[in-house]
């Protein structure tokens, strides 16, 4: 376990805004276990209030054998759920399509996930352009799902479940197949996160903990709770295998 060492560019980002993650009291850490996990988060939420611990689904919970990544899980995520003033959730980028199946993966492991955390429920899309699409120099509008009974929020939308009444042009649509071909929104989970949490929860949480295998999500989310002043542990859960290949690519 140890503090994350993020490559040159992020390293100038969090040093123009290291006043602002000091307020924040927020840190990034990266793990390759769950029992690190577990540590990290008993200690950021000893004296909160009310916090969230968001976790990603697919390479933190399942493999891609749609088996635990590790035995404990269920058990420190029902732990998690038991402490007071704790709310668990899962953040995927999966397709909201694939929602059904989603909660059939976590049920089968033992996962179950906090169910009565938002306002809202369903497909939510913001009301201004929040994020520059990779694609383009255009900024377009964020949209993802909340399915409030399985605690799951989808930070992609397929284009067929937009409201009919909706225009497309304001969001970025990319081609996505997975056995299926979908035209899909797909927005930064930093954003959904930031959006999410000014207009979504029924509590505004003073603490949050983001679990993640893709250091991308990691660094977003980190930057808008910090912009929201909001004290976040943000963890890159990478195994061992994974990491050797990361710090050889940035060390070039």
């Amino acid at each position: 376990m140890k503090i994350v060492k993020f490559t040159a560019v992020f390293t100038l980002y969090l040093a123009g805004t290291s006043a602002l993650a000091m307020t924040c009291s927020s840190s990034i850490e990266t793990v390759n276990n769950w029992g690190d996990v577990s540590r990290l988060c008993d200690n950021f939420v000893e004296d909160s209030e009310h916090s969230v611990f968001f976790v990603d689904i697919d390479g933190v919970i399942i493999n891609s054998f749609y088996r635990l990544v590790d035995e404990k899980i269920p058990e420190i995520i029902q732990l998690l759920r038991e402490k007071p003033n704790c709310d668990v959730v899962a953040l995927t980028s999966r397709v909201d399509t694939f929602a059904d199946k989603t909660r059939e993966n976590t049920s089968k492991v033992g996962v179950q996930f906090s169910n009565d955390f938002f306002k809202k429920d369903g497909i939510i899309l913001s009301n201004e352009c929040l994020f520059e699409a990779e694609w383009s120099c255009v900024r377009k509008r964020s949209a993802y799902k909340i399915d409030q009974a399985g605690g799951i929020v989808y930070t992609s939308v397929d284009k067929e479940n937009f409201p009919s009444d909706i225009s497309l042009d304001e969001f970025s649509f990319f081609g996505y197949e997975y056995g299926y071909w979908f035209d899909i929104s797909n927005s930064p989970k930093g954003v959904v996160m930031k959006h999410m949490i000014d207009n979504c929860l029924i509590e505004r949480p003073d603490r949050i903990v983001f679990v993640d295998d893709n250091k991308g999500n990691v660094e977003s989310v980190f930057s808008s709770c910090c912009e929201l002043n909001i004290p976040v542990l943000s963890i890159y859960f990478c195994t061992k295998e994974q990491q050797t290949i990361d710090e050889t690519i940035y060390a070039e």
